[in-house]
């Protein structure tokens, strides 16, 4: 069973590696926020595979959902660009 603390560690480190640009003030492209929002959405559906205790499974599917939506909006957002 993965436990809810090392996965939101887990995820707390992913989030603030692959935001240090931002963080840094310096702008990302809708290409590299796609790219994030697939590794968010791996991380999400790992989650959600991997959960066991039934007070979680409501968390995890939050998770995806917001993955989900982010992942299709940025798609979207390219599409239009070009």
């Amino acid at each position: 069973m993965v436990r809810w603390a090392d996965w939101r560690e887990n995820f707390w480190r992913f989030w603030v590696i692959n935001n240090k640009k931002a963080l840094d003030g310096e702008l990302f492209s809708n290409e590299e926020l796609l790219k994030e929002a697939n590794q968010e959405l791996t991380l999400a559906r790992n989650m959600f595979s991997r959960v066991e205790d039934p007070e979680m499974v409501d968390s995890a599917i939050f998770t995806l959902k917001a993955a989900e939506k982010r992942y299709d909006y940025l798609l979207k957002e390219i599409k239009n660009k070009y």
